[in-house]
């Protein structure tokens, strides 16, 4: 059953992907071989522990395996929800350079979350770091970066109408001084 895709698969998850996947990287590759994939990209939620496995299934099913990451994304002072940011590792050096940016995300847990922020990607992706231009970085998903840009005012929005549900339970000053006024008239 070769659908025959032409170039690959990206933005994988496997059961290392806590919360998102229960495939195994067998399953993965055999899979992605079936669909007559040449390549196939592993970007397990937060995590590379899969790497080892992924790499050996895929080289069983005779496809070319590239273990990539979906990072989470959150700044110190952020006031938005974390966001998430692919990437893939165009080389050997994109990939280390990869793999120590989750280190140093596994120093940043935030509600239970390896969270990278801008601070890590300067340090291991810009202009003079040892994944600069080895590594292909995109937007992911709905909870990718440009995603939550595009969907900040619903977020504000969604927010503030919780507060407003909440602030509607309590009486304001006024109206209960109010209250108390009609009671002592009646």
């Amino acid at each position: 059953m070769a659908t025959n895709i032409k170039y690959g698969i990206i933005h994988t998850h496997s059961e290392h992907s806590c919360r998102d996947s229960a495939m195994s990287t067998e399953q993965l590759c055999k899979r992605a071989a079936e669909m007559g994939a040449p390549a196939v990209v592993l970007t397990d939620h937060g995590t590379m522990t899969g790497t080892l496995s992924f790499l050996r299934a895929a080289k069983n099913n005779g496809i070319k395996g590239i273990p990539g990451l979906e990072a989470y994304l959150l700044e110190d002072d952020a006031h938005t929800k974390r966001c998430h940011l692919l990437l893939i590792p165009k080389s050997y050096t994109g990939y280390q350079a990869i793999a120590k940016a989750l280190t140093k995300a596994n120093t940043r847990i935030i509600d239970g979350f390896p969270c990278m922020n801008t601070a890590i990607l300067r340090e291991f992706f810009a202009e003079g770091a040892c994944g600069h231009g080895e590594v292909i970085a995109t937007s992911a998903c709905v909870s990718g970066v440009l995603a939550r840009i595009l969907l900040r005012n619903s977020d504000v929005e969604q927010e503030a109408e919780k507060l407003r549900q909440r602030q509607s339970k309590y009486a304001r000053p006024d109206e209960e001084w109010t209250r108390n006024q009609q009671e002592k008239l009646a």
